[in-house]
């Protein structure tokens, strides 16, 4: 849950490993000439209460990581 600007440990997790996997394709993709832009999005308390699962979506082309990989939440 984001409060006045701080992140929960779950999220901040999330968060840095986000970032590693990012740094990661960045550099796989740079010699192909593919751009890798991570975009972060804050949600307010009132949609975290409603459906905290919205906190660690992640979403790639506009589709999210679960539909890629076929998983379950």
């Amino acid at each position: 849950m984001i409060s006045k600007g701080e992140t929960c440990p779950r999220c901040g997790s999330t968060e840095q490993e986000i970032e590693k996997a990012v740094l990661t394709l960045k550099q796989s993709f740079a010699p192909l000439g593919i751009k890798v832009i991570l975009e972060k999005e804050q949600i307010s308390d009132t949609e975290f209460q409603k459906d905290p699962l919205q906190s660690n979506r992640i979403w790639i082309n506009n589709r999210l990581l679960e539909d890629w990989v076929g998983g379950k939440v």
